[in-house]
């Protein structure tokens, strides 16, 4: 399989999304393109390359948005622990 230089991201959808479980310091609703603020050290981009599913794009869309409340407070607990 040759390798891709090249590819085109489409944004499907936007959506605000609220952590799980965070930290009484860390901001509940965060805008999805301000993740790359959260470490405020370096930028983060999520870009998820999966192959297609059986069930198709939408079961995978919905598995993705159902465990990103706890991806969420997994990056709050990280900032929290730097200090």
């Amino acid at each position: 399989m040759p390798l891709l230089w090249r590819f085109e991201v489409e944004v499907a959808a936007q959506t605000l999304v609220r952590a799980s479980d965070p930290p009484l310091s860390f901001p509940v609703v965060l805008p999805f393109s301000n993740l790359n603020l959260i470490l405020s050290s370096f930028n983060i981009s999520l870009i998820m390359v999966n192959p297609s599913p059986d069930a198709g794009f939408p079961a995978l869309a919905v598995a993705v948005h159902a465990s990103f409340p706890m991806f969420l407070s997994l990056l709050s607990l990280s900032r929290s622990c730097r200090g």
